[in-house]
Formats: structure tokens, C-alpha cells, sequence
């Protein structure tokens, strides 16, 4: 299997009808307003005043231009996806994210072999990255099943993480 060039994302000719290229705040935006409730549900009790705005704004400005993604279906945006640095502290840990539209399913084969093949080896394989890290819902059981599917380790489980008392779980890759 070749190697995804990274850097022109857009060139990849992943699925039939899915394009993944990189972020606009447009695309997020769009994104975040049609997301799916099992992304709504997680996000939303992780914000002191949550909108969906509010989380397009987060992953474009926290996330370098070529850690944000979003997958089109037709010229579509349907899911947005990336990694941004944990903290201003330090650089070398990162928080993936991702959320959709309920269409979002259909692209997960496409995302997933970007991400498998390409864009996670090579943040920690050609970077100073040394972990990236993903917060999930505890009841967000799809969620699991992918990041899992993806290579990340699920570490532990974290009581009351959600600002309502929410259970998480979190799941990381390490150098």
C-alpha cells in the first residue's frame, strides 16, 4: 500500500465519493451545527456554555494547519478531524478530535485509513509528538470501537470527567 502524501490530503484518492482535505472554519462550522447526537452528547458536557459554533472555533484555531481535516461526500462536509497540542506547556502532547454529521458513518473507512496509514505514524513517528491523547464518552461505544480500530489503547476510565458528572474514557497513542 502507498504511502498518503500528508500534505496534499485532497490529492487522495481514498473512497469513491469521499475527499478529505484540509479544515476550513466554514467546513467545521457547517459540521458542528448538523453534528450527530452521540457527538453532542459528548462535547456538550465537557463546556461550561457549549455551542456548536463554539467547537468549530476550538478545532480550527487550536489545531496547525495541516493536523485538521474534514471529509466531503459529494463536495459535502460531513465529518472534521485532527489533532492540536494538549497545552501551551508542552508541545509534545496532543488531543485528537473529531465529530460529524449523522452522514459521518459512511466516511469512517476513508478517515480510518488516512489515519491509520498516514496521518497518526507520521505525528509520532516523524515529530517530537510523543502521545496523542483522545477524552471519549463512556456510553459513546462506536466511539471505541474506532479509536481502538485506529491503534490507540484505551488507558482508563475516568469518573465524573464530564461537567455533569459524566463518566470518560480515554484512549492514546505513544511513541
Amino acid at each position: 500500500m502507498s504511502k498518503i502524501d500528508v500534505l496534499s490530503p485532497n490529492k487522495q484518492p481514498l473512497m469513491n465519493r469521499f475527499e478529505i482535505v484540509p479544515a476550513t472554519f466554514r467546513d467545521l462550522t457547517y459540521i458542528a451545527a448538523n453534528m450527530r447526537a452521540g457527538d453532542v452528547a459528548e462535547l456538550s458536557c465537557l463546556h461550561e456554555n457549549w455551542h456548536p459554533q463554539t467547537v468549530a472555533h476550538n478545532a480550527h484555531c487550536q489545531s496547525f494547519e495541516d493536523s485538521q481535516f474534514v471529509a466531503l461526500e459529494d463536495g459535502q462536509p460531513v465529518v472534521g478531524f485532527g489533532a492540536c497540542p494538549f497545552s501551551g506547556t508542552d508541545p509534545d502532547l496532543w488531543q485528537a478530535w473529531a465529530f460529524g454529521t449523522q452522514r459521518m458513518r459512511r466516511a469512517v473507512p476513508a478517515i480510518t485509513r488516512f489515519l491509520r496509514d498516514s496521518f497518526m505514524p507520521d505525528v509520532i513517528e516523524k515529530t517530537t509528538v510523543r502521545r496523542v491523547q483522545c477524552f471519549t464518552l463512556s456510553t459513546h461505544d462506536i466511539s471505541h470501537k474506532w479509536l481502538s480500530g485506529l491503534g490507540a489503547n484505551c488507558e482508563g476510565h475516568m469518573k465524573s470527567f464530564g461537567r455533569n458528572g459524566e463518566d470518560f474514557d480515554i484512549y492514546a497513542w505513544t511513541r
